[in-house]
Parts: structure tokens; C-alpha cells; sequence
């Protein structure tokens, strides 16, 4: 009969992903899928394409379980070709630095054919992501700077050239220079972006193509380039990035966009405990708009796995949930087993 594709176990059959990837070659019917258990794994992955490996994925569901750290200090996953990792962290281990404009200095590099992260979070002092080619996906994904404080140039996502990465509620935190810059292309689409840290004032928030129910903080208290720099920008919410709030959108404000002056605070739970859920009492509440989720069928979820509601979703990487456990503007809970479940995070019971 036909043979179906393996999944292989690191670390029961596998001692490391690395001697598994190399294994998959030897499979007959590939692509294969690679499935980690709880541990951290001082590997780097590379993986230009799904001839062997289609998907590298954390057993668990919660990425904070599956730790992936180089042994060397940086651009600890090369992944192209539509290969998929879910549920992992990749994290380095250097010391705070500046990684400019060169692929190797990122956590994660997007190679020739794209790739999708689903559910991965990645740490760095330095840079998280990189991409010069299009195909790129990141999807309910956790972007942090691991050490603020040093006041590095550092970069969450850096889109080197002119790809159509796509970013669906994904939280980028605390990035000192370049949180999202995408420049004139990419789709940023329900994603919450907060630094409470600035380098300098050439500081962004997002720049992209189309940025759409996203929201962008600058806590930092000092003048930044901009919030929210996009050629189609709706449902957004930017503020305290400059003097005036031609800074919030790097010009005038979108007619269905908040600023500085104009959005309801608070619009988190507890910004100051990094908790970034929405409140119902802020701007972020039922002001999203649902018309790129139905024309393109895109991701349904938060960042935790909530539901968006389909008719007035929120606005940034977390749908309203009551303190009760249900939402209010839904009563999905999609994936208990995976995301960002542990403090900050949890969702209250």
C-alpha cells in the first residue's frame, strides 16, 4: 500500500531535532513531521525546504515548554521552502547587541519560499526576525527583547527588501529600535506592539504595507519616528509616539484609527505587569474590524487561541475575556494546550 509520512520523536528515537531532520532524509515518503518533547535543545535548524521535513513542532502545545537555544549564540533557525514550526521557543544566548541589516544576527531567518510560525516565541538581545524573501507567515507568535535595559539597537521583525511577510496576533515586545519594519510591504493584522524602552528617536513602532486592529504603545515617555507607518492603515490604535500626534501615524490620523489624543485609556489590564489584555472600557474594545479576516480567510484566533468575534473584533493581539472565563464578545477558548498560558499571560479562570 501507500506509505503515509512519519512523525519522528526527539528525543525517544531521536536524541536531538538535528539527528532526526538528518534521519528524515532516509524515510521513505517524505515530507515527514518532527515532534519535540518538553526539554531545551542547544541546536540551531536549518531547514531550506520541505523535502524531507514539512513541520518541526513542541509535543506539548506551549512553546515555553520546548526551548530551542543554539550553541552558538545566534540565528538559531534557517527555515524556507514552506517548512512550519509550531509551538517552540527559539532563544539566544548573546549578549545584548545591534544586529543591523544582516540575516545572521536574527533569531529566526525566513529563507527562499517562505515559512510559517505558529504559535513561537522568540527571544532575543539583539534581533528576532529576518526576511529578504516573500512567503514568510507568523501567526500567534511572542516577539520579546530579553534585555531592554542595555539600550541596544535592537530589531523584533526586519523585513530586508520587499516580501509580503504576513503577522496575525502576535505580541512584539520591548524592541528599542525597529519593533516592526516591514517598510512598504507586508500585512500586519491584529498585533499589539509595546516598548516601554527607546534607543533613540528614529524609533518605530510598525511600518508596513497595511496594518489593520493593530495597536501600538510607546510607554517609553520619550519622542519616537512613529507609531504606525503604513500605506492602508484602519482600526488602528497608535499613541505617545511624539510631540504631536501627526508622530501616532507619521502624519494625520486614519478616520477609523485613535491617537494619542483621541484614544480611551486604559487599554490594557496592567501595562505596568506587561499584561496586555484588552480592558471593555478602552478604545481596543469592539473597534476592530472582521473585513480582511472574510475576504481573506485568514486566522480566526488571538494570541492565546480566543476567538475573534466576527462582527466588532477587538483591537490588538488579545480578544476580550471576561473575568468570569467567557467572553463577552465570544465564549471560545480554541487551544487550552498551547500559547501563552502562564503569567503574564493566563487567562483568568
Amino acid at each position: 500500500g501507500t506509505r503515509e509520512m512519519a512523525t519522528l520523536l526527539v528525543p525517544e528515537t531521536y536524541g536531538t531535532i538535528n539527528l532526526a531532520i538528518t534521519a528524515a532524509a532516509g524515510i521513505a515518503a517524505p515530507p515527514h513531521i518532527i515532534s519535540v518533547g518538553a526539554g531545551t535543545y542547544l541546536e540551531k535548524l536549518s531547514i531550506p525546504n520541505t523535502t524531507y521535513v514539512s513541520m518541526v513542532e513542541g509535543r506539548t502545545g506551549n512553546p515555553t515548554d520546548v526551548i530551542v537555544s543554539g550553541a552558538t549564540p545566534v540565528n538559531i533557525a534557517q527555515i524556507g521552502g514552506g517548512v512550519v514550526l509550531k509551538h517552540l521557543t527559539l532563544k539566544d544566548t548573546a549578549t545584548p547587541f545591534n544586529p543591523s541589516y544582516t540575516s545572521s544576527n536574527y533569531v529566526f531567518n525566513n529563507l527562499t519560499g517562505g515559512s510559517t510560525l505558529f504559535n513561537c516565541h522568540i527571544q532575543s538581545g539583539g534581533g528576532g526576525y529576518y526576511t529578504s524573501t516573500s512567503g514568510g507567515v507568523m501567526e500567534r507568535c511572542y516577539l520579546l527583547n530579553t534585555d531592554p535595559t542595555k539600550l541596544i539597537s535592537t530589531w523584533g521583525v526586519f523585513n530586508h527588501g520587499t516580501s509580503n511577510t504576513i503577522i496575525y496576533s502576535c505580541l512584539i515586545h520591548d524592541w528599542t529600535h525597529a519593533n516592526i519594519y516591514m517598510g512598504t510591504t507586508g500585512t500586519v493584522v491584529n498585533t499589539t506592539v509595546q516598548t516601554s524602552y527607546r534607543l533613540s528617536s528614529a524609533m518605530r513602532g510598525i511600518h508596513c504595507g497595511t496594518a489593520i486592529n493593530c495597536i501600538a504603545h510607546n510607554d517609553s515617555g520619550l519622542n519616537c519616528y512613529s507609531g504606525i507607518t503604513a500605506s492602508t492603515t484602519t482600526n488602528c490604535i497608535s499613541s505617545n509616539w511624539g510631540a504631536t500626534t501627526t508622530v501616532d501615524y507619521d502624519g494625520a490620523t486614519p478616520a477609523t484609527c485613535f491617537n494619542t489624543s483621541t484614544v480611551v485609556t486604559p487599554v490594557f489590564v496592567d501595562e505596568a505587569a506587561d499584561d496586555f489584555n484588552i480592558v471593555d472600557t478602552g478604545s481596543a474594545y469592539q473597534n476592530g474590524s472582521y473585513a480582511y479576516q472574510t475576504s481573506n480567510g485568514a486566522p480566526l484566533d488571538d494570541l492565546v487561541g480566543n476567538a475573534y468575534n466576527v462582527t466588532t473584533p477587538a483591537i490588538g493581539c488579545y480578544e476580550f475575556v471576561s473575568s468570569g472565563g467567557g467572553g463577552t464578545t465570544n465564549s471560545v477558548l480554541k487551544s487550552t494546550g498551547g500559547g501563552l498560558l502562564s503569567s503574564p499571560f493566563t487567562l483568568t479562570p
